[in-house]
């Protein structure tokens, strides 16, 4: 029992070890590109990220006729920041730009998850599912915002990949379980006491 133990812990360390050097090898190569320009582009896209935009999103699905796809989106963006913000929390982390990379955008709390991602991928997910015939852009659109997460050095890799990973599952979740159309009935329910 006690030779398994060590067998994982070192597998642990090992596993450890090469995450970090997965993460300082991409941010090493991304803060080798950084330009002016490039740093524009990837601010916008980390803007396509925010609760801001989620909730602009959010407000036009609100005012549009397909009621599902407003309560679907606010639901899976919801539970990817509740998710990603607990992970935050859970696992402090030191941002990139707090270890040495340059600072380009600001940033919050811990590093790891990425709420911009995890956001993002929550609502982009969602859109996607309901209107297939823009599935690939807005999929696109999310991969673009973890990159721009990474590529400002406020984010590790595996930080935006984790991110990415609780907004598919956030979409999933509310969508394989309606949980969308059960907070509409919860709150129709609730307006009529």
């Amino acid at each position: 029992m006690k030779k398994k133990i060590a067998a994982l812990l070192a597998a642990s360390a090992i596993f450890s070890i090469l995450v970090v050097a997965f993460d300082v090898m991409i941010l090493s190569t991304l803060t080798g590109i950084q330009s002016p320009t490039l740093n524009l582009v990837m601010s916008a896209f980390t803007a396509l990220g925010t609760v801001y935009l989620g909730v602009a999103v959010i407000l036009l699905l609100l005012l549009s006729t397909d009621r599902k796809v407003f309560w679907d989106a606010l639901v899976a963006t919801m539970l990817a920041l509740f998710f990603s913000v607990v992970l935050k929390i859970v696992i402090p982390r030191e941002r990139p730009f707090e270890v040495g990379f340059p600072q380009l955008a600001n940033a919050e709390l811990g590093s790891f998850a990425s709420v911009h991602t995890a956001e993002a991928f929550a609502l982009f997910g969602v859109l996607g599912t309901a209107y297939k015939r823009w599935r690939y852009p807005l999929y696109a659109v999310a991969v673009i915002v973890g990159i721009s997460r990474v590529y400002l050095d406020v984010h590790y890799p595996t930080d935006a990949l984790t991110g990415a990973v609780v907004g598919v599952a956030c979409t999933y979740v509310t969508l394989r379980f309606h949980l969308g159309a059960k907070l509409q009935a919860y709150i129709k329910k609730l307006s009529k006491k």
